[in-house]
């Protein structure tokens, strides 16, 4: 996604339909987390989550 600094939300992201975790609930809480670094630095870190989540899913 551009930055080697959001590979740990990607990872997060991979996790979140093997473990049923509530994909608004993560994206809410990034938003809340990242809030004070930025728009840009909260939507990196968003579409890091998502590159995530949609490379897990392919793999199931």
């Amino acid at each position: 996604v551009g930055s080697a600094r959001v590979a740990n939300i990607v990872l997060l992201g991979a996790t979140i339909p093997f473990l049923g975790i509530d994909y608004g609930k993560v994206q809410d809480s990034i938003r809340e987390i990242f809030l004070r670094k930025g728009e840009a630095i909260v939507e990196m870190n968003l579409k890091a989550l998502a590159a995530g989540k949609e490379i897990a899913e392919k793999l199931m």
